[in-house]
């Protein structure tokens, strides 16, 4: 069967989590649409990415601090004080995802390292 148009119907592509790459939690997508008898079936094959940027992260204690998108950040000019700067790569980087919710409007995903939570929304 040729391809032809129709509304995609997009689904995670088969993986638990997403990759954490360079301050976001990216997702890919594919298409789920099938037309057609078995053996003669039409499958769409089209793929998408979605990425989640940084949300926020929550220290041991409890308290939270919104962290900007990596594209904000800058040595001299990051608004985090140190120490919860650098909880964000570690646990970028070191964490164990906690929570996953693929929902590319209102999904988030959440790491955890030491105690610290980063929290990854769309």
């Amino acid at each position: 069967m040729q391809p032809h148009r129709h509304d995609h119907e997009w689904g995670t592509s088969g993986q638990d989590s997403p990759l954490i790459d360079d301050g976001g939690a990216i997702f890919i997508q594919q298409c789920r649409y099938t037309e057609g008898e078995y053996g003669q079936a039409y499958q769409c094959d089209e793929t998408r990415s979605v990425r989640f940027e940084y949300g926020d992260i929550q220290s041991p204690d409890g308290e939270i601090w919104q962290v900007p998108e990596i594209t904000e950040w800058d040595a001299d000019e990051v608004d985090l004080p140190e120490h919860v700067a650098q909880a964000v790569l570690e646990t970028e980087f070191e964490g164990d995802v906690t929570g996953v919710d693929p929902d590319p409007e209102y999904g988030e995903v959440a790491l955890k390292h030491d105690g610290w939570t980063l929290t990854f929304r769309p």
